[in-house]
């Protein structure tokens, strides 16, 4: 009896001021409540500036077409709504994200050691694994849209990289729907994830920086995901 809409964009925050009045404008042309509608960043570090930070100036132009872009997704969404059953699905993905902070050996705390510091005694915290995930399929089983809950920060692309890029999470939506299908909406929402990046200091057989490491990592999860789908069908949610 009532609608619920969740975006997801590539950016690296979304504001608070920036989300309410987002929340009211889409109200206004959607007829969804504010309340309803929950605009989410996937924490990419190559996104556009959407806010001012690290001595870099917002990009105003951007956001004009960022906050119109959202408002149209949802019209649309709102538009091409069709009846479908829910289902959600849990689980465990190791060995992509890991705490970047590490006791060392004289008692201090560092962030993001080098590999194989001799130094390091233990993680801080702990590594983050846990994926969950819902999807939606039609009345015939065919996919009609998957949302993926992870926790890792987007900084895979290289530090002096000046493209503008969706890391992995971007990877992750190409992955499922290259497999279910290209019609499929595939969503990433970024979990709790304050200390959590995809180096692991205590493996130096690879290199966890770049393009190459964006796919790698994204169709990981991905093809979790999917694995996920299958294994989960029978807990339904509700329609």
């Amino acid at each position: 009896e009532s609608s619920v809409v969740f975006v997801s964009s590539d950016v690296l925050t979304i504001p608070n001021e920036m989300a309410r009045k987002i929340g009211e404008e889409a109200e206004a042309a959607s007829g969804i409540p504010a309340d309803n509608i929950v605009v989410c960043a996937t924490h990419t570090h190559s996104g556009p500036n959407t806010v001012d930070i690290f001595g870099m100036e917002a990009d105003k132009s951007y956001i004009t077409r960022y906050k119109d872009g959202i408002i149209e997704a949802i019209q649309d969404a709102k538009a091409n709504c069709v009846e479908g059953t829910l289902f959600i699905a849990n689980g465990q993905l190791e060995g992509y994200a890991f705490n970047r902070r590490f006791i060392m050996s004289d008692g201090t705390i560092e962030t993001h050691p080098l590999k194989n510091d001799p130094h390091i005694v233990k993680p801080e915290g702990p590594d983050s694994k846990n994926i969950f995930l819902w999807y939606s399929s039609n009345s015939e089983g065919k996919p009609l849209g998957v949302a993926v809950n992870y926790g890792c920060h987007a900084t895979v692309m290289k530090r002096d990289n000046d493209m503008i890029s969706s890391d992995y999470p971007g990877k992750v939506t190409e992955y499922i729907t290259k497999k279910l299908g290209s019609d499929v909406v595939a969503l990433f929402l970024q979990s709790a994830s304050g200390n959590i990046c995809q180096v692991n200091p205590l493996n130096s057989s690879q290199n966890e920086v770049g393009v190459e490491w964006t796919r790698i990592m994204g169709e990981a999860i991905g093809q979790r995901a999917v694995e996920l789908i299958e294994e989960s069908k029978t807990l339904s949610g509700g329609k």
